[in-house]
């Protein structure tokens, strides 16, 4: 399959980083610390790559497993010793749910979702934007040869087939689904939506010209569409297209885009939940962008003697000033200079005031 010529920096950039914590992180990680009580992380399908890294990582500072459920916020929620890995923070009305009320959403690092796509022979990077998006997943776009494509894309020759086109939920990725439904509904004003906030319902119709949700690989279907994690476009050698922004720009993905996301939303104010939607009306920023997470019960002494063990692990991911943090292939770490105005230090210093205020007993 033809990689997409715009992706190359980052991944560059993406693999630099990775290469740097691999050689670095796990030499911190052993330490003279006793072994600590077991730890249970719960992640989507999705990030469960991600957890194994980190469960890689962490190495010798304790026993850390992971396990993959649909919900990681519902696991939460019932389990004192398990931390959630995610990207859809849960929501006021979670939150109101018996054992969910002291759930903190730490933020760890910045990602993004790209559209990607798997048309052969196409001599560039195509152009979308989230109406297109939102068309396919309606049913109103069904060729790729559609004129409101083509319209983005002059120059280009596009095919007449067939798009086939899946999302997150047929892959057990629920969590991937919501943050591109909140995107589509804060662009797209037809994008279903229920009390302000989209709904993860994908009404894509179900005959020829959509991929199977039995297909383990959709991505990989001739004529396909659809979106992955920029980690899984990276591993996996995926087209991506360049996206417009709020601010009318496209924008392929990279680090450097998702963190412009992260200065926009900051910009316009963040709240002191952490629970936000990175919002693209930078020129640079590219959209859908979200913040990673990890969701911890504020009384982790709930949890006994493994409640001092959650705080180390939770307080070894964030992403402190003056270190490297931990930060996995594909994600943007917080950017904070001493010294300099700007950059991400108030939002981490929120973040270390969120952690020093776990009770521990």
């Amino acid at each position: 399959m033809r990689k997409s010529k715009g992706i190359g920096i980052g991944i560059v950039t993406a693999l630099a980083a990775w290469a740097l914590l691999l050689a670095a992180r796990p030499l911190a990680a052993r330490g003279d610390a006793a072994p600590r009580p077991g730890i249970v992380l719960v992640v989507s399908p999705g990030l469960r790559p991600v957890g194994l890294a980190l469960t890689a990582a962490y190495g010798g500072r304790g026993s850390l497993d992971v396990a993959t459920v649909s919900s990681p916020v519902a696991a939460v929620c019932g389990a004192a010793t398990e931390v959630a890995l995610t990207v859809a923070y849960p929501t006021d009305a979670t939150l109101a749910r018996p054992g969910c009320g002291d759930i903190e959403s730490i933020p760890l690092a910045i990602g993004g979702f790209p559209i990607v796509y798997n048309v052969p022979g196409l001599a560039r990077p195509l152009r979308l934007d989230a109406a297109i998006a939102a068309s396919v997943y309606l049913g109103m776009i069904a060729r790729w040869d559609d004129p409101a494509i083509a319209r983005l894309n002059p120059g280009l020759s596009l095919p007449r087939a067939a798009i086939r086109g899946y999302h997150g939920a047929g892959r057990g990725d629920g969590d991937a689904d919501l943050v591109v439904s909140r995107w589509l509904a804060r662009r797209v004003a037809t994008w279903p939506a229920a009390g302000g906030v989209a709904t993860a319902r994908w009404p894509i119709r179900d005959g020829a010209g959509a991929a199977s949700p039995a297909d383990a690989r959709p991505e990989l279907a001739p004529y396909s569409l659809g979106f992955a994690s920029f980690d899984t476009a990276i591993a996996e050698h995926l087209q991506a297209a360049s996206l417009q922004n709020g601010h009318g720009d496209y924008v392929l993905p990279s680090l450097y885009g998702f963190h412009r996301a992260l200065e926009g939303t900051l910009q316009v104010g963040f709240p002191t939940s952490l629970r936000a939607d990175l919002i693209g009306d930078d020129r640079a920023a590219f959209e859908p962008s979200y913040l990673l997470y990890v969701l911890v019960h504020g009384d982790v002494s709930r949890a006994g003697a493994t409640g001092p063990a959650i705080k180390d692990l939770v307080a070894w991911l964030a992403p402190r000033q003056g270190t490297l943090g931990w930060v996995p292939m594909g994600y943007a770490r917080f950017l904070c200079h001493p010294g300099l105005p700007g950059g991400d230090c108030g939002l981490i210093d929120v973040i270390d005031a969120k952690i020093a205020a776990l009770q521990t007993g």
